[in-house]
């Protein structure tokens, strides 16, 4: 079982997960490209999916697979 730091990151990854889904729901390419205050909150919740991956352990990469 991860650790409180781990489960943390993991909660981080999944509701930027959910965030993107909502920020992106009803929208088509054409409107997602001509949205940039919605590009740029995709992109961020990217930066902090990314980050908080950077940061989990072997241990809890491990259990995922």
């Amino acid at each position: 079982m991860p650790d409180e730091r781990q489960l943390g990151l993991l909660r981080d990854i999944l509701d930027s997960g959910l965030r993107i889904s909502a920020y992106v729901s009803g929208t088509d390419e054409a409107g997602f490209v001509a949205d940039s205050e919605k590009q740029d909150a995709v992109l961020r919740r990217l930066e902090i999916i990314g980050e908080a991956a950077s940061r989990l352990s072997t241990e809890t990469r491990a259990q995922g697979r």
